[in-house]
């Protein structure tokens, strides 16, 4: 009888010990991870505006091709482009082109390739600023209105807008030809045909008059900008870090926080630049990337906050976290650090060997060493029995 008391007294030790190891090993992993609190807003949809330029008048009865052929017509492949200037201490939000053209054949595009160009040297730069590639949200197929898919936002100084239709010329698809103007404005059109399949010297951008295309004496074409203007973004944040233990926005950016304790990250910025700002990443040298490219409207004035709760498992945490807040598809940008330090403290001076575990599994390991001695207690008493 005392044998079979014996070993049920082993086999509760055993499952007892086994608790309490599966719990004290649970208590020294990594912790849960990171949890993060945030509400987004929808894209901003920013409307389409007035006529910000107009280039339209005077119109010759000529025109140059601007078109991307089927693959079997490579070489003709062709684009054309002209500039406009965006006044000083201003900014266009441009929404539309259009463009007056005409067709061989009473063809229609299948999409349009639009591209804005800074000016180098009066003549459209390397590397677009904007760039938008079959797009298929236009109206006509002469004079061809197109909704670009988002804004493009552009500052002060001299731009260029190029346009193509994408269309086949096989099958009575025909050719579409962007209409010339015998005036100029600004510098002269420009016009290229990369594959030479036009005989021409503008493989490359060139004057339009000098490209042996269209009506070569008229140096402009026809076109439109359209959107809203405002004043020059100055873009702007003010970003802060503060830290708490009681799951809210803290006030302070140092505190002293018990080892298992959870603890509060609040991230917060406010826009204190003149333009709305739509996208925002947030990098933390602790939790790594939080936001990516996280989208919300964040008007001038207005502010924004999220929350990152995170188990303290060291003695001491220092978090550095960089904001960036920007418009998609520009230049335009801001960005801001802070920084919210928290000191670990161990919740009793006979435990600080194990500091910064989580107190929830402290609990469980007393749980199970109470019930390991209740378990042998009874066990005992029954064996004196």
């Amino acid at each position: 009888m005392n044998s079979f008391i014996n070993r049920r007294l082993v086999l509760a030790t055993v499952v007892a010990l086994m608790l309490i190891a599966f719990t004290f090993v649970w208590a020294m992993a990594d912790g849960p991870k990171p949890s993060v609190s945030i509400n987004q807003a929808g894209d901003a949809i920013i409307p389409m505006g007035g006529v910000l330029y107009d280039q339209t008048n005077n119109a010759s009865g000529n025109g140059a091709p601007a078109q991307n052929f089927e693959p079997a017509f490579d070489i003709y492949d062709n684009e054309g482009a002209d500039d406009f200037v965006v006044p000083a201490s201003t900014q266009w939000t441009i929404s539309n082109v259009i463009v007056v053209g005409t067709q061989s054949t009473g063809g229609t595009p299948a999409s349009i390739n639009v591209n804005f160009y800074a000016d180098n040297a009066t003549f459209p730069a390397a590397t677009p600023t904007c760039s938008y590639a079959n797009v298929a949200t236009f109206t006509g197929n002469t004079t061809i209105n197109v909704t670009l898919p988002s804004a493009c936002i552009l500052g002060p100084g001299n731009w260029w807008m190029a346009f193509q239709v994408n269309q086949n010329f096989g099958g009575g698809g025909g050719q579409f030809f962007w209409s010339n103007r015998t005036t100029q404005n600004n510098n002269g059109s420009v016009w290229r045909n990369p594959g030479g399949g036009f005989g021409t010297p503008c493989t490359s951008w060139g004057r339009q008059t000098a490209c042996g295309v269209g009506g070569s004496t008229n140096p402009d074409f026809l076109f439109q900008i359209i959107g809203a203007s405002g004043p020059l973004a100055q873009p702007a944040i003010d970003v802060d870090l503060t830290v708490s233990t009681d799951g809210s926005c803290g006030t302070s950016n140092a505190i002293t926080a018990d080892y298992g304790s959870d603890v509060t990250f609040c991230y917060q910025v406010e826009n204190t630049g003149n333009i709305t700002l739509t996208q925002h990443t947030v990098e933390d040298d602790v939790f790594g990337t939080i936001l990516n490219g996280a989208t919300y409207a964040l008007a001038p004035g207005a502010t924004f906050a999220f929350t990152q709760t995170y188990t303290l498992m060291e003695e001491n945490l220092t978090n550095v976290m960089t904001w960036t807040a920007f418009i998609t598809g520009t230049q335009i940008s801001a960005a801001g650090s802070a920084t919210a330090t928290v000191t670990g403290q161990p919740t009793d001076v006979a435990l600080s060997g194990i500091a910064g575990q989580a107190s929830s599994s402290l609990v469980l390991i007393m749980v199970a060493a109470m019930a390991l001695f209740a378990g042998v207690a009874i066990l005992v008493r029954r064996q004196q029995s």
